[in-house]
């Protein structure tokens, strides 16, 4: 009797276990409509607002610095130049400096000498007593026109006498060249040394030493050269 019991109890539960699948496998699972889980909350601290750019650039120097005017060329020319100097630049901002004044074109003081005027008067106390009184080198000036004549002569200069292997001489070896200076006579043994001369053939510098205790000033040699380029003008 009581394992008949026992068997019931196990019959009953094998059913109600079958039935319990049964009805699992075999029923299906609406999807539909259901309600998922609640996505997580977002993050709400706004963003870090950008840096403004800057508009406004920083203001330049309104004005420049005025300029150092230039200084005024010379009106005398380098010798043997062809114009005066140049005025220099001004500074930044500045204006131009003066220009120079035009040089002559002999590269002289640009006066035009009279040998009568401006170079026998010194011929005539300086180179005494071998041209003033005496004639040495067949040259005689003892006075204004006789030393012009035996110096330039008509326009072309007058040949020296002597001393006529001198190498700085041009082949017509005159004593005067009108706008030559380089090769004209009176103003290669003027304007050298014997250190310069002798070598070259050209025999001592004048005045010559210890016939004459005189010497010409470089103002005098100066305007020799100047006369000689301006044309040798009488």
């Amino acid at each position: 009797m009581h394992r008949d019991r026992i068997s019931l109890v196990l019959f009953s539960l094998t059913l109600s276990i079958a039935a319990a699948v049964s009805c699992t496998t075999s029923e299906t699972i609406n999807m539909t409509g259901q309600t998922g889980h609640a996505g997580t909350t977002g993050s709400g601290t706004a963003g870090t607002t950008g840096t403004a750019g800057s508009t406004t650039g920083n203001a330049g120097t309104g004005a420049g610095t005025a300029g150092t005017t230039g200084a005024g060329g010379s009106i005398t020319g380098t010798s043997g130049g062809t114009s005066g100097g140049t005025g220099g630049n001004g500074g930044a901002g500045g204006g131009m400096g003066g220009a120079g004044g035009a040089g002559n074109p002999d590269g002289g003081s640009g006066a035009i000498l009279s040998f009568a005027t401006d170079i026998y008067p010194f011929i005539k106390t300086q180179c005494t007593p071998c041209h003033i009184t005496n004639i040495d080198g067949m040259l005689s000036m003892k006075d204004a026109t006789t030393a012009y004549t035996n110096l330039v002569g008509t326009t072309m200069g007058v040949a020296a006498k002597t001393n006529l292997t001198c190498t700085m001489l041009s082949a017509a070896k005159k004593r005067v060249v009108p706008g030559d200076p380089a090769h004209s006579y009176i103003y290669i043994k003027t304007s050298m040394t014997n250190a310069a001369l002798m070598p070259a053939g050209c025999q001592p510098a004048m005045p010559e030493m210890p016939q004459s205790t005189l010497t010409l000033t470089t103002d005098q040699v100066t305007k020799i050269h100047d006369w000689i380029m301006g044309g040798a003008m009488p």
